[in-house]
């Protein structure tokens, strides 16, 4: 169930609903953490990361959550993917510190 919450939250960002998308992550991450569904949640930070740099918002906490969690799980693909989105918004943090 989180993964098809987890593509409606993807499609309402696409379409610029961040306060749904946020909300349908909120509610992916609950379902989550009551259910056996707990190996998607670092993508659901991920997600929740994107959605919070559109909102203006530091995406680096819930970045490192995800990589937290995948590593965890031992999950190799989404502790990389987690650690790259990362790296990343670490570097555009500094680019916009710098610059």
């Amino acid at each position: 169930m989180t993964v098809y919450i987890h593509g409606a939250a993807t499609a309402k960002l696409s379409l610029g609903d961040l306060v749904g998308a946020r909300a349908s992550v909120d509610e992916a991450l609950l379902r989550a953490e009551t259910t056996a569904e707990q190996w998607w949640q670092p993508e659901l930070h991920r997600l929740m990361a994107e959605i919070s740099a559109a909102m203006g918002e530091d995406p680096a906490p819930h970045l490192r959550t995800a990589v937290e969690i995948a590593a965890r799980q031992g999950s190799k693909l989404m502790h990389q993917r987690a650690e790259a989105d990362l790296a990343a918004a670490q570097a555009r943090s500094g680019e916009l510190k710098s610059g």
